[in-house]
C-alpha cells in the first residue's frame, strides 16, 4: 500500500539534539495523502539505562522487563539512519507493522 508513496519524517529530537550511542526519539511519517504515523526509535544502550533507572524507580517490576509501542531498535540513532529504516520498513512491506496510524482527527 505504501510502496512508492512520497513521505515527509519529522524527528522529534527537542532541544538538546540526538545522542547516537544512547537515546530514543519519536518519529512521525506523514504521506502524500494525509495519513499520519508515529513510531519510536531506541539504541541498545538506551533501554540499558532505562532498565537500569527502572531498578531505582521500582517501575516495571524494578526493571525486569521493558516495553514500548512501535518500538524499533537501532544500533546508532541519526537522521540518516531514521530515513533509512523507514525506507526498508516501506520497501519490505513492514512499515504499517512497525508504526502506528494516527487516526485523523477531520469530520
Amino acid at each position: 500500500m505504501l510502496k512508492g508513496q512520497h513521505f515527509k519524517i519529522t524527528v522529534h529530537a527537542g532541544l538538546e539534539g540526538l545522542d547516537p550511542i544512547s537515546d530514543n526519539v519519536d518519529v512521525e511519517v506523514i504521506f502524500d495523502d494525509g495519513s499520519r504515523y508515529v513510531g519510536t526509535f531506541f539504541t541498545l544502550e538506551n533501554i540499558q539505562s532505562i532498565l537500569e533507572n527502572y531498578q531505582q524507580s521500582g517501575e516495571c517490576m524494578k526493571g525486569f522487563y521493558f516495553w514500548a509501542t512501535n518500538m524499533i531498535l537501532i544500533r546508532r540513532l541519526s537522521r540518516e539512519n531514521i530515513a533509512k529504516v523507514v525506507a526498508d520498513l516501506i520497501c519490505n512491506g513492514e512499515f504499517e507493522i512497525a508504526f502506528s496510524l494516527v487516526p485523523s482527527t477531520s469530520k
